[in-house]
């Protein structure tokens, strides 16, 4: 099986915390306030759960939809600035792979 490393792994938020470590209370609230529709701007329903996405690029996803018009949103949050916790991704997203 050949697996891209852009593909995504489906992870609970505790799982995200873990990786994150001190770093998951300013991310969380940071990919939180950039998540928003495209159509109207406004942000995501507050009572749905997210789905959280890791790759293996090191990366994570926020999927959620609006609470305006119920439109999907997402946002990407780019890790490549911390190789650290890029790393540590990384391997939570190999070991659901191995």
């Amino acid at each position: 099986m050949i697996v891209k490393a852009d593909q995504g792994v489906r992870i609970h938020r505790l799982e995200l915390r873990e990786v994150l470590g001190s770093q998951f209370d300013f991310l969380w609230a940071f990919a939180q306030k950039r998540c928003r529709c495209r159509h109207c701007q406004e942000g995501p329903h507050r009572d749905r759960p997210y789905r959280i996405f890791v790759n293996g690029l090191g990366d994570f996803t926020l999927y959620n939809y609006c609470r305006e018009c119920d439109y999907p949103i997402q946002f990407y949050v780019d890790m490549s600035e911390e190789p650290g916790v890029s790393i540590r991704i990384q391997d939570l997203w190999l070991s659901y792979h191995n």
